[in-house]
């Protein structure tokens, strides 16, 4: 509530945050948004501090809050679409290059990626017998896009970028170690 209320009110925070296994770090922050990605929270916020950009905190990192004396940063070139535009999920990096995403995949999840795609921006195109969906993606590489391409397991298939192929076949190669 104190941070929804601090982002209505466009005041500045203090928080506490904790990343896994560090020391709990002081951050005055600009608070824009809230998040929901898989069951989990964050807030997207300028860091008055330190770098200078806008980031993404996890609300369960997050140890206290409370209203700071320092101005409210405003960047008007904030846009929310467009900052989450090739992100799947919550990553976000400033100085990544998004990567041009090429799967195709097969029964029984074609219907479900032509209904529910992965990206509000992908493009597909379902073969002329309708056994193989071809989708088009432009994204971050996160370990967010790697988990969801995981997911589908033997019904889809990487075709580009090779990086993203070769990431996927190492960690399925690991997956069958794993069972031997």
């Amino acid at each position: 509530e104190p941070i929804l209320n601090a982002i209505l009110d466009t005041n500045s925070i203090e928080i506490a945050y904790q990343k896994e296994g560090k020391t709990p770090e002081k951050k005055i922050l600009s608070p824009y948004l809230l998040k929901q990605v898989d069951q989990h929270w964050y807030l997207i916020a300028y860091d008055n501090q330190n770098s200078k950009l806008i980031k993404n905190y996890s609300l369960d990192k997050i140890l206290s809050v409370k209203l700071s004396d320092e101005p409210y940063k405003h960047d008007s070139t904030f846009n929310a679409e467009e900052f989450f535009k090739y992100s799947y999920g919550i990553y976000h990096n400033y100085k990544d290059t998004p990567q041009k995403i090429k799967l195709e995949f097969k029964d029984p999840y074609i219907n479900t990626i032509i209904n529910y795609p992965l990206s509000p921006y992908q493009t597909h195109v379902l073969s002329k017998d309708g056994k193989k969906l071809t989708v088009h993606l432009e994204l971050y590489d996160s370990w967010e896009i790697v988990s969801e391409i995981l997911k589908y397991g033997a019904s889809v298939k990487v075709l580009a970028p090779a990086s993203l192929a070769k990431k996927i076949k190492g960690i399925a190669e690991e997956i069958v170690k794993g069972y031997k």
